[in-house]
């Protein structure tokens, strides 16, 4: 199924936010609901509410590419304070609660501390025109540049320290939502793309191990036009996008 923004939606992408939702909202039914499909419930953000991306990397599971990530966070007054990403292909999953580390497996994870010339960079949402350019700016402060079609797994990936920094341009909270917090508790920075606090609901991350954090904005700051970073009111709204 094509959407209505062209994103692609599998008969797997629904069943999977249709189980989690059903199964989260017995346990808790007082908490809203953010997720991708809307397939039990409108989204609606409460004091305690879950974003749940059932399968991010929709266009890698559709093809068979092992790279593909199910995300469910838990979001209090606008702050992550725990979340999960299960990488399937690979049997491992991430977890991360605020102020308690970040897990793979059962065994606590840090970032990497491999600078930005030694490092490998994560580039999401790569083939829109904010994302060339980006990927134009970025290219030569990281010794090499993957695009790997997941937010989620590409911010696990920077927590568990496979890579080293991940920029995911025109994300939706679900996309970042658990893996900010990964990177933070396996003690990496998240910002936006200016250097700014992260906002769940405004289009644009970076995530890094911190040492290759001020590589990546000394690029972004001679791009033209400026990075933006600017929520839709419909999103601080919390309504359906």
């Amino acid at each position: 199924m094509i959407k209505e923004d062209q994103s692609w939606a599998t008969v797997t992408d629904l069943a999977c936010e249709r189980a989690i939702v059903e199964m989260l909202a017995a346990a808790t039914p007082d908490f809203g609901f953010y997720t991708e499909e809307e397939v039990v419930t409108p989204r609606e953000r409460r004091a305690y509410t879950w974003l749940i991306d059932p399968i991010d990397g929709t266009h890698n599971f559709h093809y068979g590419l092992p790279c593909f990530a199910v995300q469910v966070a838990l979001e209090h007054q606008g702050c992550v304070i725990a979340g999960a990403i299960a990488l399937p292909a690979e049997g491992i999953t991430v977890r991360a609660a605020l102020g308690a580390g970040c897990w793979a497996n059962g065994d606590r994870v840090r970032v990497s501390s491999r600078p930005s010339e030694a490092g490998l960079l994560l580039l999401e949402n790569a083939w829109t025109d904010i994302g060339l350019r980006v990927a134009h700016a970025c290219r030569s402060r990281f010794n090499d540049l993957r695009v790997i079609g997941s937010s989620c797994a590409s911010l696990a990936y920077v927590a568990i320290g496979r890579a080293d920094a991940v920029i995911a341009p025109g994300i939706k909270p679900w996309d970042v939502a658990a893996g900010s917090l990964m990177v933070q508790e396996a003690g990496g920075r998240v910002t936006n793309l200016r250097g700014g606090t992260l906002d769940l609901y405004a289009p644009d991350c970076m995530a890094s191990n911190a040492i290759a954090h001020a590589p990546m904005l000394e690029a972004l700051v001679c791009l033209e036009p400026p990075m933006r970073n600017e929520a839709s009111a419909e999103m601080k709204a919390g309504v359906g996008l």
